[in-house]
């Protein structure tokens, strides 16, 4: 189902409609995931929590270690089916360490869900920044506010209120530039990283050639965007 973590309890009997808006009110009000939500109220215990969400990876296919490097990206590969794209290595290899920088500065309360490639979509944020050299790429994390808030107070250590739109520009800048690091330990490619823009209402493109792969977090989903250029 398309639908949120509390309304999806609801749906399934797991909480009432009052618990769940209480849950959503301290989580607004403290910074609270869902999930630390539920643990801190008794809901599930840590255990239990833990091992939903490794049985859901596994459902869907995914290693239970995302720090794998190798599982990691055949992952990603099979279940975006990015074999059936160009430039397969790179979109793989960019997404997967996405994924493992998420998980170090981020958490990893999130799960791999699917994009509607059919049409284009409009984005409230976009944070942009092109890499060039050997590999012309643009990128950008896109989202709602909320989400963007949520995602920036979480690397940048800060309270949501104190958050803007460069703690999540920041984080960009330092996924790509671990990136580049990574493609000249590999084969000596030098890529440069160009200046990190900011646009709202964004229209974005969902052409053959371009992925996007959103990362449902508790808090909402952050969209990574690739496009070979």
């Amino acid at each position: 189902f398309d639908k949120n973590m509390g309304d999806l309890a609801v749906f399934l009997g797991f909480l009432t409609r009052a618990q769940m808006e209480e849950l959503l009110d301290k989580q607004n009000s403290g910074d609270m995931a869902l999930a630390e939500a539920l643990v801190a109220k008794g809901y599930i215990t840590r255990n239990e929590y833990d091992n939903l969400l490794k049985a859901y990876r596994q459902e869907l296919g995914l290693t239970s270690d995302l720090s794998d490097k190798n599982n990691l990206k055949r992952d990603i590969i099979s279940i975006y089916g990015l074999d059936e794209m160009k430039n397969t290595d790179i979109y793989a290899d960019y997404v997967s360490l996405f994924v493992r920088n998420s998980i170090r500065f981020v958490g990893d309360d999130f799960a791999f869900t699917s994009f509607n490639p059919e049409r284009d979509t409009e984005q409230e944020c976009v944070i942009w920044q092109d890499i060039s050299g050997k590999q012309q790429l643009r990128t950008a994390i896109c989202g709602s506010q909320k989400a963007f808030n949520s995602f920036a107070s979480r690397c940048a250590g800060k309270d949501a209120f104190d958050c803007t739109n460069r703690d999540v520009g920041d984080f960009l800048n330092l996924q790509n530039g671990l990136y580049a690091a990574n493609a000249f330990a590999a084969d000596s490619s030098r890529l440069s990283l160009g200046q990190i823009d900011y646009t709202q209402n964004e229209l974005i493109g969902t052409d053959r050639d371009k992925l996007i792969i959103p990362l449902s977090f508790t808090f909402g989903k952050i969209y990574i965007y690739i496009v070979r250029v």
